[in-house]
C-alpha cells in the first residue's frame, strides 16, 4: 500500500512543474547520508530528511522564484511507515515543490521486505498431507528470525463484514449466533480491520495456501433430516454432509489446527444442532488461544446458557464486556441472566 500510494504522489508531483526552471535542487539516495547537504555529490539519505530541509528553507527564507525539485536517484527505497505530507509541504503556483525520479534511473519504493533462506518443507507429517506431486517443491522460510514479527490479523479482515451482508439478505438478521454476530459487533464497534501480511513474488501477490486452489469443493450429499436452503444451495441444519474426495483424510495428524475462526464456525454448528457441551470444550480451547477476543467469550458465554451453566456464562459475557465495553448482546445478556439469579 506504501509503495502504491508513493507511486502515485509521484505521478501526480511530477505533472505540478511550470515553466519556471526551479533555483533549489536536493538530491536522496539509497546510499545517502541524512548529514550530506542533499546535493548530487552527497545526498540526503531519506525522504523525511529531504522533506525537514524545504520546510526549514520555507521557515527561514520562503521558497524561491520557480521552487523545488526534491530528486530521488534510482535504486530501492525501504520504507517501515508512510512519508507524511501535509499542508507544510505545499508549494504555490510560482514556487512548487515536487518529488520526482532522477532522469530516466528506476526508483522503487516499498513497504516490503526480501526474505531469504527458503529450505525444502522436510517434516514428514506435513509431507504426508500434501499431493504427492507436490513434495519436494513446496519451501518454507522462518520469517521470525529474519525480524518480521508483525503479521496483521489473518483470521479477522473484511471478509467478515461480507458475512454480516449476506446474514442480513438471508433474513438471519443481526442477532443470528456465529460469525455474522461477530461480524456485526467489529463494525459496529468501529475498529479498524488489521491489514494482513502479504507475500509477493515477481511482483504479483501470492494467495494463502488452500484446498481446492480454485472454486469450490461440492457436496456429494446432505445427511441431515431439516432440510434448508441457502441461497439456492440446499443443506440441512445437523450440518451433515458427504463431500467430493478425500482429501481431508491427510490432514488429521494437522500440528497447528488452533484456527481460532474455524473453531467458532464448528462452535456454531454444535448450537444448532442443540449440542452444546461440545460447544463449550470447543469454545473453552478457543479463550486459550485467544482470551483477548470478545467474540470467543460471546460464543462461549451462549453454549454455556445452552448447556445450563448460566454462572459459567455470566463470567463469559463479563470477560466480552472488560473487552469492549460497548458491546451491546453482552449487556443485554448479562441483564438477562443476572435478573433471573
Amino acid at each position: 500500500m506504501i509503495s502504491r500510494i508513493l507511486a502515485l504522489f509521484f505521478l501526480v508531483a511530477s505533472c505540478t512543474i511550470g515553466a519556471q526552471t526551479p533555483s533549489l535542487n536536493l538530491f536522496i539516495a539509497p546510499n545517502g547520508v541524512d548529514s550530506n547537504p542533499g546535493t548530487m555529490e552527497r545526498p540526503f539519505g531519506t525522504m523525511e530528511k529531504a522533506r525537514d530541509a524545504v520546510r526549514e528553507l520555507k521557515r527561514i527564507k520562503g521558497l524561491p522564484p520557480g521552487g523545488v525539485i526534491i530528486w530521488l536517484r534510482g535504486g530501492e527505497y525501504r520504507r517501515s511507515m508512510p512519508l507524511t505530507l501535509t499542508a507544510e509541504d505545499s508549494g504555490t503556483e510560482s514556487s512548487p515543490i515536487t518529488w520526482r525520479a532522477w532522469q530516466d534511473e528506476k526508483v522503487r519504493i516499498t513497504g516490503g521486505r526480501a526474505i531469504g533462506s527458503w529450505k525444502p518443507v522436510s517434516d514428514p507429517v506435513t509431507l504426508d498431507q500434501m499431493d504427492p506431486e507436490t513434495r519436494g517443491k513446496i519451501f518454507q522460510a522462518d520469517i521470525k528470525a529474519q525480524g518480521i514479527t508483525e503479521y496483521g490479523d489473518i483470521g479477522l479482515d473484511a471478509a467478515w463484514e461480507i458475512q454480516v451482508y449476506l446474514a442480513r439478505i438471508d433474513g438471519q438478521g443481526e442477532d443470528s449466533i456465529g460469525s455474522a454476530m461477530a461480524s456485526s459487533e467489529y463494525v459496529k464497534s468501529g475498529r479498524k480491520v488489521s491489514p494482513r501480511l502479504e507475500v509477493f513474488f515477481n511482483d504479483q501477490p501470492m494467495e494463502l495456501s488452500r484446498w481446492p486452489n480454485d472454486g469450490f469443493i461440492k457436496t456429494e450429499k446432505v445427511l441431515g433430516a431439516t432440510e434448508i436452503d441457502v441461497r439456492g444451495v440446499k443443506g440441512c441444519k445437523e450440518g451433515i454432509f458427504v463431500y467430493e474426495g478425500d482429501r481431508p483424510n491427510r490432514w488429521v495428524k494437522e500440528k497447528d489446527p488452533q484456527n481460532v475462526s474455524a473453531m467458532r464456525g464448528l462452535a456454531f454448528c454444535y448450537l444448532k444442532r442443540g449440542d452444546y457441551g461440545q460447544a463449550v470444550g470447543v469454545m473453552r480451547e478457543a479463550t486459550n488461544i485467544e482470551g483477548g477476543n470478545a467474540d470467543n467469550w460471546m460464543m462461549l458465554g451462549r453454549a454455556l446458557v445452552g448447556n445450563g451453566n448460566n454462572e459459567g456464562a455470566i463470567r463469559a459475557f463479563e470477560k466480552v464486556a472488560e473487552i469492549n465495553p460497548n458491546h451491546a448482546d453482552a449487556k443485554n445478556a448479562l441483564k438477562i441472566l443476572k435478573g433471573t439469579q
